[in-house]
């Protein structure tokens, strides 16, 4: 076999090697565990205070769930939860008060079998007149 052919069948045989890996790659990301139910007491800390998010998840057909709930024991929570993608939205309300103060926006991890579920992303404080606190971008986790 001349040089030419042997470069040319490594290449070819390096190429199907590197396709197989990425094809493997995909099966085991499309395997990856569930995303959990966001039902229920997640552990949360927003920015630098940290208390408990209550969410409850509606039945729904659609793609994306209704979610509310309650933050910090006094804030009505009102949003939607994708399951398929485990990305949440929701805005925050004070009682005393009924324009939304603050909008929530993060995601889901997938469960690990033994550990707890989490969640993670950012608020946007947006109407300090609502009592949102300091006008901006902070972020948040969350552990159930």
């Amino acid at each position: 076999m001349t040089s030419h052919k042997l470069t040319a069948a490594l290449a070819t045989k390096s190429i199907s090697l590197a396709i197989g890996l990425v094809c493997l790659s995909w099966a085991n990301i499309a395997s990856a565990a569930p995303l959990p139910d966001i039902s229920g007491s997640w552990k949360i800390i927003g920015n630098q205070s940290d208390g408990v998010l209550e969410i409850k998840q509606a039945p729904s057909p659609l793609a994306c769930k209704p979610i509310s709930g309650k933050l910090f024991g006094f804030s009505q929570i009102v949003g939607y939860y994708c399951p398929a993608t485990g990305r949440l939205a929701f805005i925050r309300q004070d009682n005393e008060r009924p324009a939304a103060n603050q909008m929530w926006v993060g995601n889901l991890s997938a469960v690990v079998q033994g550990q707890p579920n989490r969640m993670g992303g950012t608020f946007h404080a947006v109407n300090a007149g609502a009592g949102s606190g300091e006008l901006g971008e902070y972020n948040f986790q969350g552990v159930k």
